[in-house]
């Protein structure tokens, strides 16, 4: 995606890079690891599952 772009800085590399790291990568990208869920979604399963009272 990037080789069609023209960037003025580095710090607008910086940011594009971040953007699609966190927008993509982190977010929509399936996780065959994970199910094929994708990372955000597995993380909030987790989180949720651990927030559950035990038996006592």
């Amino acid at each position: 995606m990037y080789h069609h772009h023209t960037f003025g800085s580095r710090l607008a590399v910086w940011t594009a890079v971040m953007e699609y790291i966190e927008g993509w990568c982190d977010r929509r990208r399936p996780n065959r690891r994970a199910g094929g869920i994708p990372p955000a979604t597995a993380l909030a399963t987790h989180q949720t599952r651990d927030q559950e009272p035990l038996a006592a």
